[in-house]
């Protein structure tokens, strides 16, 4: 209950933000200082130890690549491909996309802080705050699905909040892709968090969006479970 709470006061503060004109400060360029900086410790300490049995696993996936795989999405074996064509059986060639998605949610992080009105200390302290969480950097070391996940559910929640400020419900259809890509094995949690922001006219229309995108695209069939959830949530609330 108390998670829901907070989430419904952090719904309001994007509100507010919003009907304050839709102004909003512009993004703190040190974010991508800070990313930097993020990236560049990680390559550098890339190639100081062997492979992980992980992904020893993702470079056998790599060489046999499939459209999906029934334990994860295919980003991880892809991206494992990219690089064994550009730089070999090379640890730092593989690291180097972890790498990238824990710079890259650095960014979101100051991305959402953003959102919901925050100036540049704000995002700034926010990508800070982000780039030396340890379950970024530990995860960012080996090359496996973590890192991606992680920043795809950073994603996910900076889409939400955006959702919440503006009201443009067209961004759930962005929501459903990132599921699809970095995060399919729970594309319900989307929906909760929609839901916990306490309107549930986004949820109806995040409902409709993604019964269109599901039958007219495969490439997002998971966001179908993020309209069965909220399909459920609307079920639950009209009784």
């Amino acid at each position: 209950m108390a998670d829901a709470t907070d989430m419904a006061d952090v719904g309001r503060h994007a509100d507010e933000a919003g009907k304050a004109g839709g102004r909003i400060a512009p993004l703190d360029r040190r974010v991508f200082a800070v990313a930097g900086v993020v990236l560049a410790v990680l390559m550098a300490l890339s190639p100081r130890y062997g492979f992980h049995i992980d992904e020893l696993y993702f470079l056998d996936s790599a060489r046999h690549l499939q459209a999906s795989y029934v334990d994860q999405p295919a980003l991880a074996p892809l991206l494992a491909r990219v690089s064994l064509s550009l730089f070999g059986v090379s640890e730092a060639g593989l690291r180097l996309w972890p790498a990238l998605a824990a710079a890259g949610t650095v960014v979101v992080g100051g991305m959402t802080a953003r959102e919901f009105g925050g100036p540049r200390r704000a995002q700034l302290l926010a990508a800070v705050a982000t780039g030396t969480m340890p379950v970024l950097l530990g995860g960012a070391h080996v090359a496996n699905t973590t890192s991606y996940e992680v920043l795809a559910w950073a994603a996910i929640a900076l889409v939400v909040v955006r959702i919440g400020r503006t009201g443009d419900t067209r961004w759930w259809l962005a929501a459903g892709a990132l599921v699809g890509i970095g995060a399919p094995e729970s594309p319900h949690t989307v929906a909760r968090i929609g839901s916990a922001l306490g309107d549930k006219d986004l949820i109806r229309k995040a409902v409709t969006l993604a019964e269109a995108a599901t039958a007219r695209n495969p490439a997002v069939h998971s966001f179908a479970g993020v309209a069965d959830s909220a399909a459920q949530f609307l079920q639950a609330e009209s009784r």
